[in-house]
């Protein structure tokens, strides 16, 4: 080269996607200054050669992921880890994964050194228990705290000035506690709470028994 400064070597390294199911991957370069021109770049001359230039490929493997009749299959470079996969099942918590090959119990912390076919393992999502709640009176608003409770991902608050729980309103927290305004001083505020988890599919699954509370708001 006519540089000053001898001989460069470039490495370029190419993150191919995981989902990306082709056989050819294409490599573009350029030379010269894209981000900034410097005044010395401008009236630059001489050659530039290019030579010895190298491509190794890596090895992928394919992991394809089953539950039922649904499959999915992601691209993993050799020695690498998989990411996992969540077909989203409405009722059912995703537990874990078995290779279909020896029925083993697949761990994603395991690197992948060949192709693989892992089941998804789900279970049927667990419902939480009645809700824990202390409610305390203010003015015009209402301070509720929770105890917590297995499997609650969160709690769902129905709360009426009517017994009936006609026209209520609703709020949802993932708090420990929630204070809720703009209710009518001198009334009481009947509530209707009950805890949720969450399943595969991201549906609240509630639990079975619903508290009932009241309180006098000043």
């Amino acid at each position: 080269a006519d540089s000053t400064e001898g001989e460069k070597t470039v490495t370029a390294k190419i993150q191919v996607p995981k989902t990306y199911e082709g056989d050819t991957v294409a490599l573009n370069f350029a030379c010269g200054a894209f981000l900034k021109t410097r005044p010395d770049e401008n009236n630059m001359s001489g050659s530039l050669y290019f030579s010895d230039i190298k491509v190794t490929a890596g090895t992928q493997h394919a992991v394809k992921y089953t539950y039922g009749n649904k499959s999915y299959t992601e691209y993993v470079n050799s020695g690498d880890k998989t990411s996992g996969h969540n077909f989203g099942v409405k009722g059912k918590t995703l537990t874990g994964y078995k290779n279909a090959a020896t029925g083993a119990t697949f761990n994603l912390s395991t690197p992948v050194r060949s192709d693989l076919t892992l089941k998804c393992v789900y279970t049927a999502t667990k419902k939480p228990g009645k809700a824990k709640v202390k409610i305390k009176a203010q003015k015009k608003k209402a301070k509720l705290t929770f105890t917590k409770i297995a499997n609650a991902k969160g709690y769902e608050i129905k709360y009426s000035n009517k017994k009936n729980m006609k026209k209520a309103k609703t709020k949802v927290t993932t708090k420990k506690n929630i204070t809720i305004k703009k209710l009518k001083a001198g009334k009481r505020t009947y509530f209707r709470i009950r805890a949720y988890n969450i399943d595969s599919a991201g549906k609240k699954v509630y639990s079975k028994k619903t508290v009932k509370k009241s309180a006098f708001i000043k």
